[in-house]
């Protein structure tokens, strides 16, 4: 395995989690598990915290996918408290939209309205519009669930918005 080919293991727990992303990309779910729980066992000897999220996000891609809610809600859990220790408000944000979209799975829409919400804070807080516009959206897809109809609207029409405003500005 290259986990045990390389001397260098940074790169190649790095290396490891690239493979397991392009696995759960061509919908490999197992191999995608293979490299990520290598990818995982390597960061997390050597104590890097941002690699030990990024390697857990895969894990819980793959469980998300697969449709095991319990375990992809734990390893975001888990995501979220690594990206609060380390202050990476993004990384939070995003963390909690994806709590928020496990929450809409398991059909706990009072749940997954108050994580967009706070998703939806952070994001305002820094500036980023892409997640404003994801979590909006999701925003929307609860009250249309809830058939608030006009919040719906409202939710969609700002995301709306939002999208093709950012569409006019360069990156």
């Amino acid at each position: 395995s290259l986990s045990q080919e390389s001397d260098y293991q940074p790169g190649t727990g790095i290396a490891l989690n690239i493979l397991s992303q392009i696995a759960y990309r061509a919908g490999d779910y197992e191999t995608a598990l293979t490299y990520g729980r290598q990818s995982l066992e390597i960061v997390t000897r050597l104590g890097n915290p941002w690699s030990k999220a990024f390697s857990l996000a895969n894990l819980a891609q793959v469980a998300f996918a697969r449709q095991e809610y319990d375990e992809a809600r734990q390893l975001d859990q888990t995501i979220l408290e690594i990206r609060e220790q380390m202050g990476d408000v993004r990384g939070v944000a995003m963390c909690l939209e994806q709590l928020a979209l496990t929450a809409v799975a398991q059909q706990n829409p009072g749940d997954a309205l108050a994580l967009y919400q706070r998703s939806l804070a952070l994001y305002r807080e820094i500036g980023n519009q892409r997640g404003t516009i994801s979590t909006m959206a999701g925003l929307g897809r609860i009250a249309l669930q809830q058939e608030a109809y006009e919040l719906a609207r409202t939710y969609f029409a700002d995301a709306l918005n939002r999208a093709i405003q950012l569409q006019n500005v360069p990156e």
